[in-house]
């Protein structure tokens, strides 16, 4: 069969392209031809924008494709575009959605395809893709095309996706641990998230493609080993060959509040529960989890740990590898900054305390700076929590921000 994909050079739609390849069928990718990667023999090429498919109907025609799978459909307005192009020429299409389109916190868990829907108008990426997803599913209604939803989680598996950390930034929290420092996570660690690797939901798109089960049914493809917050990232340090993890817990409000934009994700979706039940993929598409955290975490260190080792690096997210943003390094200089009172912007909330604070838990020098947190009663016994100042000297933050000198690592 004919299958168009828009996107296809994503983490996810490679697998899914390969193993389209690997079962015979014929292959074209729509996208902007600025990602360079390595593509199987015979996939075909449409350059073009996404909000501008629409602009491509008469080429899609003529090459008639059977399956259109949307990857990179982030907003109402894409997906009109994608209505425009293949509606009534084309007999099934997939649309790449997301487990945020839920609404969070609320439960019961786990959650399930009949679960409500809803995303926080503070959270844009969520928004979007329930917008997607309602006039998709419109369309298929009013006899457009046949209409087949998958919704992952975290997947990973690619040089730009390793463990993820609440805060960003993975390769920045993997050089802390390999330096033996200690990294933050938010609450007590013990909120659930799980993770999949690509191969395993790119295989849940490719068994949708084509198949008259999966017209009109909506999907879940999460990872079945569902862990604290903690245990994930003491998975992540065993994998990549760092120190035991040295967790410091800080709750959400208070990261939320000293991190500013690096906590976005971790305020907006982190904090919650994430646990999904797939079970409605494993009986009708055939999903399965085959690689647990370990083995797959080990998998993106073992080829891309090389490259990390040669840069005294570790693999970093790619906002970060192509400059966007400093990186939360940021953030860490400016709590430098208010400990030195050279930047005394007050927080509302909780307290921040500048001064030297001469213990932590382990301290790892005498009198070495920390934050020292006033926290209210309703948050625990009312005890400070501290948060050691150092980090280790970054060749991404020395490159996002060449003037500023990197500050002093603990050792």
């Amino acid at each position: 069969m004919k299958v168009l994909i828009l996107g296809g050079t994503g983490l996810i739609s490679q697998s899914i392209v390969r193993q389209l390849v690997d079962r015979g069928d014929e292959v074209q990718l729509y996208n902007r031809g600025v990602t360079v990667v390595e593509l199987p023999a015979g996939v075909k090429r449409m350059t073009g924008q996404r909000d501008q498919v629409s602009g491509a109907r008469e080429a899609i025609a003529r090459w008639r494709p059977d399956c259109v799978i949307d990857m990179c459909g982030y907003t109402a307005a894409e997906a009109r575009s994608l209505i425009g192009a293949v509606g009534g020429m084309v007999p099934q299409v997939i649309f790449c959605s997301t487990t945020d389109v839920f609404v969070k916190g609320s439960g019961p868990y786990p959650i399930t395809e009949a679960s409500p829907r809803g995303a926080r108008p503070s959270f844009p990426y969520a928004v979007g893709k329930v917008a997607s997803e309602e006039l998709l599913e419109q369309a298929a209604r009013d006899g457009a095309f046949a209409l087949t939803i998958i919704r992952p989680a975290q997947t990973y598996g690619g040089p730009n996706h390793g463990p993820n950390h609440p805060l960003g930034h993975r390769g920045y929290h993997l050089a802390r641990i390999a330096a033996g420092l200690p990294v933050l996570l938010h609450g007590d660690g013990s909120s659930l998230w799980c993770a999949c690797f690509a191969p395993d939901v790119g295989a849940t798109f490719v068994a949708a493609t084509g198949n008259s089960r999966a017209c009109n049914r909506d999907y879940i493809a999460a990872g079945d080993e569902v862990v604290t917050w903690r245990r994930y990232w003491e998975i992540a340090a065993e994998a990549f060959g760092g120190a035991p993890l040295r967790a410091v817990t800080i709750p959400t409000e208070v990261l939320a509040r000293v991190f500013g934009d690096d906590s976005f994700v971790l305020v907006e979706n982190y904090q919650y529960n994430n646990v999904f039940d797939c079970r409605r993929a494993r009986d009708e598409l055939g999903f399965k989890y085959t690689t647990s955290l370990r083995d797959g975490f080990e998998w993106v260190a073992e080829r891309f740990g090389p490259a990390w080792q040669r840069e005294g690096r570790p693999i970093q997210s790619s906002t970060v590898d192509r400059g966007r943003r400093p990186g939360p390094g940021r953030a860490y200089r400016r709590r430098d900054a208010l400990m030195s009172g050279r930047d005394p912007v007050p927080f509302p909330g909780p307290q921040l305390l500048q001064c030297p604070v001469q213990s932590f838990v382990q301290p790892r020098r005498p009198g070495s700076p920390s934050l020292a947190f006033d926290v209210p009663a309703q948050w625990g016994n009312g005890a400070a929590y501290l948060v050691p100042m150092g980090l280790p000297s970054s060749p991404c933050l020395r490159r996002c921000r060449p003037r500023t000198k990197p500050l002093q690592t603990e050792r």
